[in-house]
């Protein structure tokens, strides 16, 4: 799993099947089933707009443990992934982030933190995530590596858009975390938010840039919606070496 251009089959199909689950409770109440030789910790709920959603949750083994979010599914979610201004990320000097992936992810740090600080440092701390989630675990994933006291944390995600600027990219790059960026030629989503925009109501211009190691395939589905779904994400994943 160091190789970062080769990134390991059974964890990419084992996080790739979590962010399935994480869609599942999200339509069940945070209800879901562990994958075998995990338990169930926590579901994890988030606000967005004023409303109370399940976003993840996390899942724990002998010698792992799995955080993992969702992607969008309702409008309040794509407001949120729409909501591109940027704000200085708040838990270590990292330059920019999304304002709308920052606020879902605020708003359960709390419960998120209070759980991984009780469990041994020496185990293997994954986040993983589809789409408006990818963007969430890059985020906590950067927070847990500074806050934690975990030095084994990996992070692969699925579908990211960009998440913050240059300066984010460079800091993240530099923490330590072993990490993938699995993205689809043919999905549209990993190319937003463009990498500049311009907000000439308030004369800003905002920045994005992508994580740089990233595990590229191309699976064609005829849709826009197939091309970026994570059913089609897992389907690469079991197509690793």
């Amino acid at each position: 799993m160091d190789d970062l251009n080769k990134p390991d089959r059974k964890t990419a199909v084992l996080l790739a099947d979590c962010c399935l689950l994480a869609y599942d409770g999200a339509q069940n109440g945070g209800e879901f089933k562990a994958p075998e030789g995990f338990v169930n910790v926590v579901s994890l709920r988030g606000n967005i707009l004023g409303q109370n959603k399940w976003f993840g949750f996390i899942i724990e083994s002998d010698r792992h443990i799995i955080v993992a979010f969702r992607g969008s599914q309702s409008e309040p979610d794509w407001a949120a992934t729409g909501d591109i201004e940027q704000v200085p990320y708040p838990y270590t000097s990292a330059g920019l982030v999304h304002d709308g992936f920052l606020g879902i992810y605020q708003s359960f740090r709390t419960d998120l933190y209070r759980i991984i600080r009780n469990r041994s440092s020496r185990k293997k701390l994954y986040f993983t995530g589809h789409s408006l989630g990818a963007g969430i675990a890059t985020l906590a994933s950067l927070d847990a590596s500074k806050n934690t006291g975990n030095s084994n944390i990996y992070m692969y995600n699925f579908g990211s858009p960009k998440t913050g600027n240059r300066r984010f990219v460079s800091a993240y790059s530099k923490s330590g975390i072993r990490y993938c960026r699995f993205v689809n030629k043919e999905d549209l989503v990993p190319l937003l938010p463009p990498s500049k925009i311009t907000d000439y109501s308030l004369g800003k211009n905002y920045y994005y840039a992508h994580l740089p190691n990233q595990c590229l395939f191309s699976l064609q589905t005829g849709t826009i919606a197939g091309n970026h779904s994570m059913e089609t994400y897992y389907k690469a994943a079991e197509k690793l070496p």
